[in-house]
């Protein structure tokens, strides 16, 4: 059921209201490892949950202040107040740092004023950090999601271990080899000719996020190694890449955490350098095509430069690097490919691309492949009427406002106390802001959110809305529909605006309570027009800052899908 997250959350809420002030959104509920470290240098690890209100081994949710959040501890007559920075890295990584973990502030204010301030402090080694990688899910179903790794193809490496027992590199000749080959969640590493003698490893990548100066972390995790060897089964690493070689430098930590005996990309426990494998030249095609000149580019897993595509397929974990080709199908949506895999496969495919708007577009690849300039992949035999894959833009460079400004509220499908509230921003009408709150205490809120739309169109009656989160990293997508009476109903539709929903009977109802009113065009003073009352409220607002522009989106249907997607945990990767 759709609305299940919500009422699941609500009878937590009624059993146990008097207790928290504030609630984990979804996401971050769930079971997770966090390591341990006991005598001597073994490492073990432990069960952490974090529950709708709580974090049991740290205390309950006091307070939430934007990324940062209060922690308060009753036990043994002391009450202990702790802050704790939350970063959800992927659905897989949960990140915490804190100044206060071994601390106890028997005030608000005195752990207020060591929550975390910014990203350079988020950084800085006077910080704690604590790693949690996620092993169930809200309702305690497993839940490790495979994630695509960073960097894609064959590498040669060469290998050192930096314990202070050797003086040379464990693997000084660049022959072993890493591929992320077959599937792109995994790495594969082979040892050879090392000190040590040959060896295999297999990593499977759990989510990356950025670090500092252009350098990038990558969470991994062992898959030969179990909970309770000295092997750590949890890695942290650092990675850069030199665009212009392809050249990668990584280094691992010594534990599962993203701080020990690790500085850089090129100072850590241990170190790779990585050198990609030459690929063969491309074919000599009789002639070529360029992809159209609104799809140049970078999207999400797309990258356009002129008769060039590279596709990370994250439905089937492929890499695709391909030249376009010329054929006659007659259909302008739709492009013959000459292809080549991250594991070297090389077939025509045909790719269909669907303009959705200036920061929006959807693409398919054809069922079947072949080994010739074959026209008749692009048939539509050869497609699937709803596997899309949804992609927005990276840079931005237009915005087009909302068709409709204001705020909503409804009150949510089978909970008997839970609201929702959708409201604009009325100077900058292309972002938008979610609340989920107790009908009877508006105070109570739960679940907080703001969204960016990129695109929006119109399909067998239905409205599509594709959308990128601002208070963390993920798009959703959300369907939507209106009556003649002026009612809009909302649903959520996954990452990739899947096909066959019906908002219209599974979909939440909203409705319009205030719309911006300008007095004039470009001053920062607006008024909330009550739409049940003639009667204007006046707000002074600062202006807000610049956000990336959208195209095409109707707030309408946007506003309303934000709101029943409060289980949604796949955007992140």
């Amino acid at each position: 059921m759709f609305f299940s997250m919500e009422k699941v959350i609500l009878v937590f809420y009624l059993i146990n209201s008097v207790v928290s002030i504030c609630y984990f959104p979804a996401v971050y509920q769930g079971v997770y490892e966090s390591q341990t470290v006991g005598g001597g240098s073994q490492i073990s690890y432990s069960s952490i949950s974090v529950l709708y209100d709580s974090i049991p081994v740290w205390g309950y949710c006091y307070r939430r202040v934007g990324s940062n959040v209060i922690l308060k501890e009753d036990s043994g007559g002391i009450t202990c107040f702790r802050c704790f920075h939350l970063s959800l890295r992927s659905s897989n990584i949960l990140q915490i740092h804190t100044k206060g973990l071994n601390k106890c502030f028997t005030t608000e204010e005195a752990a207020l004023a060591t929550c975390v301030a910014s990203k350079e402090e988020l950084l800085s080694r006077d910080v704690s950090e604590v790693m949690l990688y996620r092993t169930k899910g809200f309702l305690g179903e497993p839940a490790v999601s495979p994630t695509y790794c960073p960097f894609n193809g064959a590498y040669t490496f060469t290998y050192s271990v930096n314990d202070g027992t050797e003086n040379s590199l464990e693997c000084e000749t660049p022959v072993s080899e890493i591929s992320d080959c077959p599937f792109g969640f995994g790495f594969n590493l082979q040892f050879k000719q090392c000190s040590f003698g040959n060896m295999e490893l297999s990593f499977h990548c759990l989510g990356d996020w950025e670090g500092r100066e252009g350098e990038r972390f990558v969470a991994l995790m062992d898959t030969g190694a179990s909970l309770t060897q000295d092997r750590p089964r949890y890695r942290c690493a650092i990675y850069s890449e030199d665009p212009s070689t392809g050249k990668v430098s990584m280094a691992l930590s010594s534990d599962s955490t993203c701080v020990s005996n690790l500085d850089s990309s090129e100072r850590g426990y241990e170190t790779l350098n990585l050198s990609p494998k030459a690929s063969p030249a491309w074919p000599d095609l009789s002639s070529s095509c360029m992809f159209p000149d609104w799809v140049q580019g970078d999207w999400e897993h797309l990258q356009f430069n002129g008769d060039s595509i590279v596709y990370k397929d994250h439905r089937n974990f492929k890499t695709y690097t391909g030249k376009c080709v010329p054929h006659n199908s007659g259909n302008s949506e739709r492009f013959l490919v000459y292809t080549r895999t991250q594991c070297g496969d090389e077939v025509y495919k045909c790719f269909w691309i669907k303009q959705r708007g200036l920061n929006t577009l959807e693409i398919q690849i054809s069922l079947y492949d072949s080994s010739s300039a074959d026209e008749s992949l692009c048939r539509d035999e050869n497609f699937l009427e709803r596997a899309w894959t949804t992609q927005g833009r990276i840079e931005m460079t237009e915005k087009a406002p909302y068709m409709f400004t204001g705020e909503y509220t409804g009150v949510i499908p089978d909970t008997d106390g839970l609201c929702a509230k959708l409201y604009s921003d009325c100077n900058n009408p292309e972002i938008m802001f979610y609340t989920i709150f107790n009908c009877f205490n508006r105070t109570e809120v739960f679940e907080e959110r703001e969204y960016e739309c990129l695109g929006q169109w119109v399909e067998d009656n239905v409205i599509y809305t594709y959308t990128e989160r601002r208070d963390m990293e993920g798009h959703e997508c959300f369907v939507g529909a209106t009556t003649k009476k002026g009612e809009i109903y909302l649903q959520e539709a996954g990452n990739n605006c899947e096909r066959g929903q019906e908002p219209l009977k599974d979909g939440m109802r909203m409705s319009r309570v205030a719309e911006c009113y300008y007095h004039k065009q470009n001053h920062p003073r607006f008024n909330w027009r009550d739409s049940t009352s003639t009667t204007t409220r006046s707000m002074e607002v600062q202006p807000s800052s610049p956000a990336p522009l959208t195209s095409l989106c109707s707030p309408t249907l946007i506003l309303l899908m934000l709101l029943v997607s409060l289980v949604s945990v796949q955007q992140i990767n």
